[in-house]
This record gives C-alpha cells, structure tokens and sequence, in this order.
C-alpha cells in the first residue's frame, strides 16, 4: 500500500512537470510567433521595393523612346552632360537604331535631362511613410528633314508610390548619386520614440529567455 501511495505521488509531480513544460513550450512559441509576426512584414515590404535606379532607367527608356519618335531619321545624335548622361546614351542607343551617337555639338539632334530625380515627401498622417516620386523629362533640338531647326522635348515622365522611412536604404542600393535624395525628418512622437522600440526589444527578451528556459527543463 506504502509504495501504491509513493507511486502514485510520483505520477502526480510527473505529470505536474510535464504539464509546466507544455506550459512554458506553449508561451514560447506564441511569443516567437508574435515576434515573427512583428519582423516579417518589414522583410516582405524590402523584398518588393523598386530601387531607385530601376525606376528612372525605365522612364529614361521611355523618354528615350519619345525622343526617337519625334526627331525622325536623323543620322547623329548629341547627348548633354549630366550626371546619368550615360543612362540617356544607353536607352538612345537601344531604341534609335538609326542613329549614331555623337559627342559633337553640330549633330542633327541634340538633348539633355531637364529633370532628373528623386524627391521623398513626409505623409501627414503616417509617421514611418514617405512618398517617393521620380521624374524624367528630356528637351533638345533637331534638324527637320527641310532642314529647319526645331525644338525637342519629351513628356514629364514620373513614378509615385509609398515606401517606409526604414526603406529608403534599400531603394537607393546601387552606389549612384543620382538615386539619393534628402528625407524629411520624421516629427517627435512617443509611441514611435519609446513605447515601438521597448515593444520590439522587450518582446526580443522574451522570446529569447523562455526559449532558453524550455531547453534547459
């Protein structure tokens, strides 16, 4: 009977061990899916912002395309200096198959960026979003076929969308100059100064010490 009884007490602290492990095994893995839950959004928005270069190649590409269009068959062409002159050359080489570029100022067209770049605005209502916009425009001069000279000039070509404050770093990947641009200082807040950053760090902690408690029962 004495040893039923020490069995069975045996049992019992078994299962109240068991129980505490399922316990702590359980609220660890819901404070690692809420610290998950907190990362993940950030990692996916990065993973599908256009940088800053994609975005002003494929409206040089199509101010590229324009300007072809319009200036006909003329047979030599001029790029202007600009720091992403050799974009604009690039784009008029692919899509000017019947031009030859020319660093000469007597070409048969001449043309150059009038606007080119980016430009972050704060949101009113979001204090970590900003809003990026980039702008193409190109203007020049060519020879018609009666051999007048004319004006040259494409449409304002720009690209408008909402990226994180924490983002523009990896919207501006790519080493050029002419990707960056200044950002607006975010206004003072105490949920975003204090209480988002102790919810991140505290929720770290957390996780990381329950996990370290279940391997060490």
């Amino acid at each position: 009977m004495l040893k039923y009884i020490k069995y069975r007490i045996a049992e019992k602290r078994h299962l109240c061990f068991s129980y505490g492990t399922i316990c702590k095994i359980t609220i660890s893995i819901r404070f690692s899916l809420l610290f998950i839950a907190l990362l993940v959004p950030h990692f996916v928005v990065c993973a599908q912002i256009s940088s800053n270069f994609t975005i002003l190649d494929s409206l040089t590409r199509i101010a590229a395309e324009r300007i072809c269009a319009v200036a006909g068959n003329n047979t030599t062409i001029t790029v202007k200096e600009h720091n992403a002159a050799w974009l604009l050359r690039t784009r008029l080489a692919e899509s000017c198959t019947n031009f030859r570029l020319s660093q000469s100022d007597t070409a048969s067209c001449v043309v150059g960026f009038t606007m080119f770049g980016i430009q972050y605005e704060r949101l009113p209502d979001a204090t970590d979003s900003l809003r990026r916009t980039c702008k193409v425009a190109v203007a020049g001069t060519y020879i018609r076929t009666d051999g007048i000279s004319a004006s040259l000039s494409s449409n304002m070509y720009s690209y408008r969308d909402t990226i994180g404050a924490s983002d523009v770093a990896t919207a501006e990947f790519g080493g050029y100059d002419f990707t960056r641009a200044a950002v607006p200082p975010a206004p003072s807040s105490l949920f975003y100064d204090i209480i988002e950053p102790f919810t991140i760090i505290t929720t770290a902690a957390l996780t990381v010490l329950l996990l370290f408690s279940v391997r060490s029962q």
